[in-house]
């Protein structure tokens, strides 16, 4: 996960490395100076989001999944323990985002939850099966309340309504010479 921040830096979130055993975010300088970072503290560190109020939205993924939000010393000013289907960290929870209404949709294996400031579950939506077994990945919501939902493996578009109900798709092969894979 990562962005291109207003100021022209870039929010990164890191793999697990020998400098970031648990992974990271960092924010870095398109001359490479390190300006904010956060180490992770489990497994890894799925989510980069710089928040309108300066705080870094990010998960982390291992033994106690979370949802975190940092402020811009690193300090943890908001978490959230994250109910997991998965004991493989790197399913626990993927690019998660923070709504304007203060909720947060969180990508987690065949699942997309939507968690209230508390963490309390307020929506779901469940992958549709696949032979590819299609795995969350990305959700973001738009003007009409719509969520556009990227799915792996199936390598496929949805966007479902309040209802879960699947108002447009965009499948491997539907769009001529842009394949959707990896």
């Amino acid at each position: 996960d990562g962005c291109v921040l207003p100021n022209g830096n870039m929010l990164l979130t890191l793999h697990k490395s020998d400098a970031y055993p648990g992974g990271a975010v960092i924010e870095v300088t398109r001359d490479h100076k390190v300006v904010f970072e956060y180490k992770g503290t489990q497994a890894e560190v799925n989510t980069a989001q710089r928040l309108p109020d300066g705080r870094t939205l990010l998960t982390e993924a291992g033994e106690r999944p979370r949802l975190l939000e940092v402020d811009a010393a690193g300090r943890i000013q908001v978490e959230i323990p994250l109910q997991c289907t998965a004991k493989n960290p790197h399913l626990q929870s993927r690019m998660a985002r923070k709504l304007p209404d203060g909720h947060y949709l969180v990508p987690q294996d065949r699942l997309v939850r939507e968690l209230d400031a508390t963490g309390k579950v307020v929506w779901e939506y469940k992958a549709p099966a696949s032979k590819l077994d299609n795995r969350t990945f990305c959700a973001l919501r738009n003007a009409a309340g719509h969520t556009l939902i990227s799915l792996t493996i199936g390598n496929q578009l949805v966007e479902v309504d309040a209802e879960g109900k699947v108002v447009w798709e965009l499948r491997q092969g539907e769009l001529a010479d842009a394949p959707l894979t990896r």
